[in-house]
């Protein structure tokens, strides 16, 4: 899937934020999350190791589950003259092991991810949906750590991206 805008995934991802509120039964939270990117797959020919910033919320649907909504930006290191980032979407559905919000969980869900490469004067933007898979572990109310697991296909390859990080709501 490609030729979306950037308007579009924005819009979406906005549209994505107002809506999950609707879902949760519990306590919502927003924050920040900053980790390390280490590109595989396809993707690892034409980007080094990076590193990610982004916004969420999450939303406590009782039980141990949650939603978490994300937008994402990833800056990887220049690799053979090609700058790629990539700015992202995503809802992932959260899963703690203790039933509260705190201790170990897994997440799924799905993403938008549009990918920039930049070489010489030449740029190629490709946007696509995805699927994220991932392990953390909610330390105390706010701190948190994560593993995440992205995919995506593009232009007949497969671009995947695990991000190591943390997490801090408020």
């Amino acid at each position: 899937m490609t030729g979306l805008s950037l308007r579009s995934i924005l819009f979406a991802g906005l549209a994505a934020f107002a809506s999950l509120p609707l879902a949760a039964d519990g306590e919502s939270r927003f924050g920040f999350e900053g980790a390390v990117a280490l590109p595989s797959g396809n993707l690892s020919t034409t980007a080094n190791n990076g590193f990610e910033v982004g916004a969420i919320g999450r939303w406590d649907m009782g039980g141990g589950r949650g939603l978490t909504g994300r937008i994402d930006l990833n800056l990887y290191a220049e690799k053979y003259s090609v700058t790629t980032t990539s700015l992202g979407i995503a809802a992932d559905y959260t899963f703690h092991l203790t039933g509260s919000q705190r201790g170990p969980y897994f997440l799924i869900g799905p993403s938008i991810l549009s990918y920039s490469q930049s070489v010489a004067n030449a740029t190629l933007n490709s946007s696509t949906l995805g699927l994220d898979l991932g392990l953390g572990v909610d330390l105390d109310d706010h701190v948190g750590i994560l593993a995440r697991w992205t995919s995506h296909y593009i232009n007949h390859t497969t671009w995947t991206v695990l991000n190591l990080g943390v997490t801090y709501t408020f």
